[in-house]
């Protein structure tokens, strides 16, 4: 299995396609870049596709506790672009999505376009004086309440039941909802990088300094939480754009892969960034 080393930590990453141009796919929260493959499969002609396990999840290490686990995150990812010696079609669901934003941010030359799917950074909520961060706030610190009271398989069903698709939690047999229990506390983490006040997250400043192309996807029957937040980004970010896709929720890129591909076909497209 290909894999590289960053801060101590070895991190597991997959590759699909042999085409002309690379594109880096990163996973969403309590996943693994495992949940990329039927979308990269479907690129596997024109694109050369990696997706990378984030600290502690697949078949990554678990992460360094003295450093940001999403600065973490992008930084990995960063050597992972720099391996290719190209320029990358960036692609982020989630979670993932605000590692994405991170990376364009800190190193753009290494970014040939950007696609945010379902972005969850709450924090661009709070600096902009949204109402609908308080709620967020009060949503996520009832969670890390009870990974902290150790319910923490109560905490992954509440996150399932808010997050996945409808049913997801259900469908799971014990053995896996156990071992996601036992990962609840990388939410605590995620949480620290994305939602409260600390000097490692992105302000507003450096979203509106991110001048590459880009699209922000959300599922239209999705969170209204999502909603604000990529009305706020399409706002401030100078070559942003939004779509939505119809009838999906948070998990867009996996029950609407079809869709979705088609959104980033015509992005990459548009930016005359992608032969065809």
């Amino acid at each position: 299995m290909p894999r590289l080393q960053h801060l101590g930590v070895d991190y597991h990453w997959r590759s699909i396609g042999q085409g002309a141009q690379p594109a880096i796919f990163l996973h969403c929260s309590m996943a693994s870049g495992k949940v990329w493959v039927p979308m990269m499969t479907r690129f596997a002609d024109t694109l050369i596709s990696r997706a990378i396990d984030m600290p502690g999840h697949g078949g990554t290490g678990m992460p360094d506790p003295e450093v940001d686990v999403q600065v973490q995150a992008a930084h990995a990812t960063i050597a992972l672009i720099e391996q290719t010696g190209a320029p990358v079609h960036l692609v982020g669901h989630s979670y993932g999505a605000t590692i994405a934003l991170r990376i364009a941010r800190e190193r753009p030359d290494l970014v040939r376009s950007l696609v945010a799917i379902e972005p969850v950074y709450f924090s661009v909520l709070d600096d902009a004086g949204h109402p609908a961060y308080a709620a967020a706030l009060r949503e996520e610190q009832e969670m890390v309440a009870l990974i902290k009271q150790g319910k923490r398989l109560q905490a992954m069903q509440r996150f399932m039941v808010r997050w996945a698709a409808p049913g997801d939690w259900d469908r799971l047999d014990s053995a896996t909802q156990q071992a996601m229990a036992a990962r609840a506390d990388f939410l605590v983490l995620i949480g620290n990088s994305i939602l409260n006040r600390n000097p490692d997250r992105l302000q507003l400043a450096d979203f509106a300094a991110i001048d590459l192309p880009t699209l922000l996807i959300r599922g239209a029957d999705g969170l209204a939480v999502i909603d604000h937040i990529v009305e706020t980004l399409a706002r401030i970010m100078p070559k942003a754009r939004s779509a939505a896709v119809d009838g999906a929720g948070h998990m867009v890129p996996l029950t609407h892969g079809a869709q979705t591909a088609a959104l980033l076909q015509a992005h990459w497209q548009k930016s005359d960034m992608f032969d065809v």
